[in-house]
């Protein structure tokens, strides 16, 4: 009598198909601690893109060295260029860009302040905008 046997290549297909769950399991596992560090600069960066933005208003418009004019204010815009650095443990690997550009608008000038909040290096960076509008009349 002539015997087969089917456990054989039974076990072979289940180790196979096994190694191959285990691969992807792997694979996607880190994929997931890249995306959390991710989300987590992302969030960093728009953070410091509003305190930016916060820095920006400030700097418009709470000048104690000059009068609150429309004058003063639209120098103080035209003349915005900041680059703060944060030192703030939540945003230590922080910086923003900040300007500003105004627009005429009858008596009344219109402001828009913008910051650029970069967090991260080398793979893992993130960029995020703020815009905040004001105006003075």
């Amino acid at each position: 009598m002539r015997q087969s046997g089917y456990l054989m290549p039974l076990a072979a297909f289940i180790l196979v198909a096994m190694a191959i769950m285990a691969a992807t399991l792997m694979r996607t596992s880190g994929q997931t601690g890249i995306s959390v560090a991710q989300e987590a600069i992302t969030l960093q960066a728009f953070y410091a893109a509003e305190s930016g933005a916060q820095l920006g208003m400030s700097t418009l418009y709470y000048d104690s060295a000059s009068a609150l004019t429309q004058a003063a204010i639209n120098g103080r815009c035209d003349a915005m260029n900041l680059t703060p650095t944060f030192n703030a443990s939540g945003l230590s690997n922080c910086n923003a860009a900040i300007s500003c550009t105004r627009s005429a608008g009858g008596t009344a000038s219109f402001y828009t302040i913008t910051s650029v909040g970069n967090c991260g290096s080398g793979e893992i960076t993130a960029l995020r905008t703020v815009e905040v509008s004001a105006f003075f009349e």
